[in-house]
């Protein structure tokens, strides 16, 4: 379980690795107003340029994108990581099992994607009512006699 106490551990003058080549900028002011020292991968990076900076960087906090963050990536991390975050609602591409045995809490946003799952819901509901697939088909083949 994450408490206020778990999440003071890491002090916000810590080194942030962002395991993308960008964050929304008003994440990157909080964690500026804070002290923090932000680092990110490039896009063509990849997970390699995520372990060196793990290895070469005493990293307190992950903001994780997409990146596997595995044991190998926990390994690279030492002792310094005290906090993934996930920049999503899920945390398949994280080993649990190993934040688990190293104490270190994964958070997500739960809450992050409700307005996007709404509004694809209502779209796909349209288009299905529309018959939008249907009918983009029928017009690629050139078919402009259908209804």
């Amino acid at each position: 379980m994450v408490t206020a106490e778990t999440i003071k551990k890491v002090e916000m003058s810590a080194t942030i690795l962002v395991s993308a080549p960008t964050l929304a900028e008003a994440g990157q002011e909080v964690l500026r107003a804070e002290g923090c020292r932000v680092i990110f991968t490039s896009r063509q990076g990849g997970t390699e340029e995520m372990l060196q900076h793990l290895r070469r960087e005493a990293v307190d906090g992950v903001i994780s994108r997409t990146l596997p963050f595995d044991a190998q990536a926990f390994a690279a991390a030492g002792s310094s990581l005290k906090l993934i975050s996930r920049h999503g609602v899920g945390f398949d591409n994280v080993d649990i099992a190993t934040a688990t045995e190293r104490g270190v809490p994964v958070l997500i946003a739960p809450a992050g994607n409700g307005q996007s799952i709404a509004e694809l819901t209502m779209a796909l509901m349209l288009a299905a009512a529309r018959r939008v697939a249907t009918q983009n088909a029928g017009i690629q083949a050139g078919n402009v006699d259908f209804r």
